[in-house]
């Protein structure tokens, strides 16, 4: 006689869902930078030295390059560039060495985003002033928006060589190392700016982001603390406590921040997005797919919020909705390894196996090391029969996450099907010892016992699976059963009584318990 299987469901599997799944795994939100790492280029100092003149008219012909360059000065601060650029260009005329003109006009291109001139500016003014601090400064702005971030460094090094207490050049250097990924030294070099100026708001916020990084969440929380303090209406500090306190666990005071990000920016998509986790986090899925909606909306090419609203509808069981988020993810990133899994994920559970293993297949062919891909296309090769198969790609699983206990237990599942009970109870025991709470492992071990003629264990096991999990249904039918076959009808009805009242299916429980009789009845 074939006994009921106790089967744990498939794993999940996307963005947010291996946290869902497993509480100890992270989710992969992605923090929103908090400004633009550079400020507005420096404009002219008092230069470090002046050409070597003698006769009178060229003092007066300096005299004259200078004021243009003062009022050059003047138009940019009132953003008037064009007309800055050609004061800048008349001083030159007049003063070819003028480094200062040089480098104010450098400046006046940056901000017109006119980078390459910018740089071409630059490199005269360090030319003719070697000293000239702003000149590397800004010339490493423009590196840095060139993405050539270690040629950025080097002039910011130079830049703090020449100034050792200008707090911005320490700030922008320090968003290069954090460009770079090189946080501890981001972070040394924030740590200076907010020495030289505790006022700085934003490089509190570019610190917090850093711990944030470095998952250092409560100094990302306390430097987010401290930059909204100073700036109430910092909207990306907000988003970004908000995205610590989820990390941390506390959902709702994640929520408030986003609240407070969205209604400062209310076009603010990515803290749409991070709020629709948060929901998603909190079971509350609808609203989720309401925040996921509108940063959709606002960014159409936003994958992971396709990706994460299709896991919304995922757990409000709408698998084909959830398909077509995914399938968008996976247009807009074809090696989205997560988006083929959760996809084949939801393929398996409307039936489509063979459609599932495929995606199973990509996502693994994209990560191979996706323990949770091997395990979901071992759980599809199960429900398909194929029992052997289902066991290599456990033990695969396995091998990448040792301490995997879902996998245990489902290919213990998989060697009861083959016949190979004592490897069942052997895998069942292994579940249980990393998880001494996982009542399905219990139930399962429980009907391995029985396939081996250990009653007393059988129950023993029954037992247990109950009391971790009083609502467990099938644990009870099981129970039910194995009592019929052992002769003691007044404690299978009793727990017939109690699967029925959680839902079990009447007919098949039904049909159950008199083929135990049956079984008992048979000499």
């Amino acid at each position: 006689m074939k006994w009921y299987r106790v089967f744990f469901v498939l794993a999940l599997v996307s963005t947010a869902a291996s946290a869902c799944a497993d509480p100890e795994a992270s989710p992969a939100p992605v923090p929103t930078a908090t400004r633009a790492p550079v400020r507005t280029p420096t404009q002219a100092r008092t230069p470090a030295s002046v050409p070597s003149v003698s006769p009178r008219d060229a003092v007066a012909v300096v005299s004259e390059a200078k004021q243009h360059l003062a009022q050059g000065d003047s138009y940019a601060y009132e953003g008037q560039l064009e007309r800055a650029i050609e004061e800048f260009d008349e001083a030159i005329r007049l003063d070819p060495q003028f480094a200062e003109a040089y480098g104010d006009r450098g400046a006046a291109y940056f901000s017109l985003g006119q980078i390459q001139k910018a740089i071409e500016d630059s490199d005269e003014a360090i030319r003719l002033d070697p000293q000239y601090a702003e000149a590397y400064y800004n010339r490493g702005l423009a590196y840095f928006y060139l993405g050539q971030l270690q040629k950025a460094i080097e002039d910011f090094d130079e830049a703090a060589r020449l100034d050792p207490i200008d707090a911005e050049v320490y700030y922008n250097r320090g968003m290069a190392y954090f460009y770079l990924g090189q946080l501890q030294k981001a972070i040394e070099d924030l740590d200076a700016a907010i020495r030289l100026n505790s006022q700085d708001a934003e490089a509190y916020g570019s610190r917090g982001l850093a711990y944030f990084y470095l998952g250092e969440y409560e100094r990302a929380i306390e430097d987010l603390d401290e930059a909204i303090t100073l700036v109430p209406q910092y909207a990306e500090a907000y988003a970004n406590r908000g995205l610590a306190y989820f990390y941390v666990g506390e959902h709702e005071r994640a929520i408030e921040d986003l609240d407070e990000a969205i209604a400062l920016v209310p076009q603010y998509a990515e803290a749409y997005a991070n709020r629709g986790l948060a929901h998603l986090y909190m079971g509350e899925y609808e609203r989720a797919v309401e925040d996921l909606d509108e940063a959709i909306t606002l960014v159409p090419q936003y994958a992971e919020a396709y990706a994460n609203r299709g896991l919304a509808h995922f757990y409000l069981g709408e698998y084909e909705r959830a398909i077509e988020d995914l399938d968008e993810v996976i247009t807009l990133v074809p090696q989205h390894d997560e988006a083929h899994a959760q996809r084949g994920l939801a393929y398996a559970l409307l039936g489509d196996l063979q459609r599932a293993i495929e995606d199973f297949d990509e996502a693994i062919l994209l990560n191979p090391q996706y323990a949770e891909a091997y395990h979901n296309r071992g759980l599809a090769y199960f429900y398909q029969g194929e029992y052997a198969r289902a066991i290599e790609d456990l033990d695969e699983a396995i091998a990448l996450v040792p301490q995997y206990a879902a996998v245990y237990n489902d290919r213990g599942l998989a060697y009861s099907s083959l016949g190979q009970y004592e490897r069942a109870v052997e895998d069942f025991d292994e579940a249980i010892r990393l998880n001494p709470l996982y009542a399905e492992a219990h139930a399962n071990r429980g009907l391995a016992y029985l396939d081996l003629g250990n009653n007393e264990r059988v129950i023993e096991n029954l037992d247990e699976a109950v009391r971790l999990d009083p609502q467990f249904a099938g644990a009870y039918a099981n129970r039910a059963r194995a009592y019929t076959l052992f002769g003691n009808d007044t404690e299978a009805q009793h727990d017939v009584d109690r699967a029925l009242e959680l839902g079990f299916d009447r007919a098949l429980l039904e049909q159950w318990i008199e083929e135990a009789k049956q079984a008992r009845d048979t000499p």
